[in-house]
């Protein structure tokens, strides 16, 4: 499944000590997308292959009042939208209401408990009594009107709430939505703002060396085969698993063709001593990267000809244009032509 993420806005009411918005290393902004810059990305993602629209990276989309108009733009490009919010507030049945009716796909509601005692530990400054309020008003409404979208109750399992996990899932079933487990990352006893800070990225890439490489012959990440994530600002960044800080930015999406954007994040250094899970490379991934590969190098042949060697606001450069960044990259696609 391809998707691209886009986050509506730039904040978070809640404070997770687990999610980097929540510990607030990727502080609360006012900035908004403006609906014209989205429509242009949403667009470019459709002519580009991507079937799924995702209004979610690291912000709350629901207090963007103007939620419902970005669902309809990607529901008038006959794309599939989606939408993952904590649900907790209250005075936004209206617009929760309109978000459903505008076509909305999928809903996920993530929760980390059954109990107010044990869903704050890690959904700190939620209420969630709000939360079942608002999915017992969904439940209610889809029971009235012909209303097609999912909702999923997303029950994130840490050591100290798994005896709650029944508890959510027989709510789920009761109220018929769909229910999914998924392991939380971090320790809630430990803010991820102890070490996932911006400069612990800047020293993972000064230290870079490739006699850390997680991958194997003939894998691939899924990450960065079949997603894309961008910012309020219009940026790509890395990927969605990572925060999308300024040293991790790609560039932005508009001025960027699908191919230069996969060479990018495909020879980020931070990427082959990244632990996340590969799965097996398919034939569909291999033209994919060797597709990009073929048109990176002409644009470097192009570029290097006027002199000119671009690189990210960060000040680390993420081109290919050097030879021992190319060089690089070349050794990775030999390892991963093996599979073919």
């Amino acid at each position: 499944m391809s998707i691209i993420y886009v986050d509506l806005i730039d904040a978070c009411h809640m404070k997770c000590p687990t999610c980097v918005r929540g510990t607030r290393l990727l502080p609360n902004s006012s900035r908004r997308i403006p609906m014209a810059q989205f429509e242009r990305i949403v667009a470019k993602a459709k002519h580009e292959g991507y079937e799924n629209v995702g209004l979610y990276n690291w912000t709350e989309p629901f207090l963007n009042a103007r939620i419902a108009d970005y669902i309809r733009v990607v529901k008038s490009l006959d794309l599939n939208c989606e939408v993952s919010t904590t649900l907790s507030f209250r005075g936004r049945t209206a617009l929760i209401e309109e978000s459903l009716r505008a076509g909305l796909n999928r809903l996920i509601v993530s929760v980390s408990g059954f109990t107010q005692e044990l869903h704050q530990i890690n959904h700190r400054g939620g209420n969630l009594a709000m939360v079942k309020a608002n999915l017992e008003h969904m439940a209610q409404l889809m029971a009235r009107e012909p209303i097609k979208t999912q909702i999923l109750l997303r029950f994130l399992r840490f050591d100290h709430n798994q005896g709650e996990e029944p508890l959510v899932a027989d709510y789920a079933r009761q109220l018929g939505f769909a229910f999914e487990p998924l392991q939380g990352v971090g320790m809630v006893d430990n803010p991820i703002s102890n070490y996932a800070h911006q400069e612990g990225y800047l020293e993972r890439l000064r230290d870079y060396s490739p006699a850390r490489l997680q991958m194997h012959d003939g894998e691939v990440c899924p990450l960065i085969m079949e997603t894309v994530a961008v910012d309020a600002n219009g940026m790509v960044s890395l990927c969605c698993a990572n925060p999308n800080y300024p040293a991790l930015e790609i560039g932005p999406y508009l001025e960027l063709t699908r191919e230069e954007i996969m060479i990018r994040r495909y020879a980020h250094p931070l990427c082959p001593s990244c632990a996340f899970p590969r799965r097996a490379a398919t034939p569909e991934d291999h033209k994919h990267l060797l597709g990009a590969l073929s048109v990176r190098l002409k644009a470097t042949k192009e570029i290097g000809s006027l002199g000119e060697s671009p690189g990210d606001r960060s000040g680390i450069s993420t081109d290919l244009g050097s030879a021992g960044m190319l060089d690089g990259l070349k050794g990775r696609l030999k390892r991963w032509l093996a599979f073919s």
